[in-house]
C-alpha cells in the first residue's frame, strides 16, 4: 500500500516511464510532438509538487552543485546541435530534430535525475512497483495477443504493435530488475522477482527484436557472473534467473511463439542471415554513407539534419520509410 507522501512520487515514476516510452517514437508528426509535450509538462509539474517537501527540498539544496553540472551538460547538448543549424544543408529537418530533443529528451533526463537523486529505501520500492505495474501487464497482453506481425510497420493498432518500441521499453526495465534481483535475500522475493523476469523475458523473445534479445542475454550473463564471482555461485538468485531463462525459451520457441519471431531471434546466431535482414541491411548501408560523408566533412560535419538530403543518401534511401531510424522518417509524413 502506498503511503500518502509517496503518491506524488508514484505518479512521477509512472509519468517518467511514459516519457521514456514516447521519447523512443521516431517520427515527427504533430500528434507525436503533442504527446511528448504533454508527458514532459506532467513530469516537470510532478517534480515541482514532489520537491516541496522538507526532505526533498533539503536533498536538492545539498545537491545544488551536481544539479548545476547536469544543467550545463544539457545546455551543451542542446547548444552544439543548434549552432550547427547555421550551416546545415537541411536546417528545417534539423530544427525539428532539435525541437524533439528539447521537448522530450531533456525533460526525460531531468525526471530520471530527480528520481535517482531523491531515492531512499521507500522510494526505491515505489519506483520498482511502478516499473512492474507498467511492464508486466503490457508483456502479459503481448503474450496473449501476439501483436507483432512484422508485416505492416506503419499500421499500428491494439493488435499490431511496434516490436521495437515494446522490446526497448521492456528490455530496459528487465536489465534494471536483473540488477536488483541479485540484491534480494528472501526466498519469497526471489521467486516473485524470478516470475517477473520470466514474463518480461518471454515478451522480449516473442517480439523478435534482435538487439534487445542479445542485449538482455549478455547483460544477464554479465550480471550473474559478476555476482557469482563476488558473492557465491550457489546463490539462489542465479538459479531462479536461470530457471526463468529456460522457461521463457521453452514457452516462446515451443508453445506461445510465432514462426516469424522465432526466425528473427534465431538470426542472432547465424551472421550470414542476420546481415541479409532488410532492417540490418538498411542500417549497414546508412552507416556506410554516414562514415563516407562524415570523413568528407571533417571536423564540423554537415550540420544537424544535414544527413537527410538527397546528396548524401541518394533518391532511393531518401524515400526509404524505415520506421525505426529517425534519419529516414520524413517530417512531411
Amino acid at each position: 500500500m502506498l503511503k500518502k507522501q509517496n503518491i506524488v512520487f508514484f505518479m512521477l515514476c509512472i509519468a517518467w516511464l511514459s516519457s521514456f516510452f514516447v521519447s523512443m517514437i521516431s517520427n515527427y508528426k504533430p500528434s507525436t510532438f503533442l504527446i511528448k509535450g504533454i508527458v514532459s509538462v506532467i513530469i516537470l509539474g510532478l517534480i515541482y509538487f514532489d520537491s516541496v517537501s522538507v526532505k526533498n527540498r533539503s536533498v536538492i539544496i545539498e545537491s545544488k552543485e551536481l544539479i548545476k553540472k547536469l544543467l550545463v551538460i544539457l545546455l551543451i547538448v542542446v547548444t552544439i546541435p543548434a549552432v550547427t543549424l547555421l550551416y546545415s544543408s537541411n536546417p528545417l529537418y534539423g530544427s525539428i530534430k532539435l525541437a524533439s530533443i528539447i521537448i522530450s529528451t531533456v525533460p526525460c533526463v531531468l525526471g530520471l535525475y530527480y528520481i535517482v537523486l531523491t531515492f531512499d529505501a521507500g522510494r526505491l520500492k515505489v519506483f520498482l512497483t511502478s516499473v512492474i505495474l507498467m511492464t508486466a501487464p503490457l508483456t502479459l497482453a503481448a503474450l496473449i495477443l501476439k501483436p507483432f506481425s512484422f508485416i505492416a510497420p506503419f499500421s499500428f493498432s491494439l493488435t499490431n504493435w511496434s516490436h521495437v518500441l515494446f522490446a526497448r521499453f521492456i528490455s530496459s526495465a528487465l536489465v534494471l530488475l536483473l540488477i536488483l534481483h541479485f540484491k534480494l535475500t528472501g526466498v519469497k522475493h526471489l521467486y516473485v522477482s524470478g516470475l517477473i523476469i520470466f514474463i518480461l523475458l518471454s515478451g522480449i523473445l516473442l517480439s523478435g527484436h534482435k538487439a534487445s534479445i542479445l542485449g538482455v542475454l549478455l547483460s544477464a550473463l554479465f550480471i550473474a557472473a559478476y555476482n557469482g564471482y563476488k558473492i557465491s555461485w550457489r546463490s539462489p538468485a542465479i538459479y531462479t534467473c536461470a530457471i526463468a531463462l529456460i522457461l521463457s525459451l521453452t514457452i516462446v520457441f515451443f508453445v506461445s511463439g510465432n514462426d516469424e519471431s522465432i526466425r528473427r531471434a534465431s538470426t542472432i546466431v547465424t551472421p550470414e542471415k542476420l546481415t541479409a535482414e532488410g532492417g540490418v541491411a538498411a542500417r549497414l548501408l546508412l552507416w556506410e554513407r554516414a562514415i563516407i560523408y562524415g570523413n568528407d566533412n571533417l571536423p564540423f560535419g554537415t550540420g544537424l539534419g544535414g544527413f537527410y538530403t538527397e546528396e548524401v543518401l541518394g533518391e532511393e534511401l531518401l524515400d526509404l520509410k524505415y520506421p525505426h531510424n529517425v534519419i529516414s522518417v520524413s517530417y512531411t509524413h
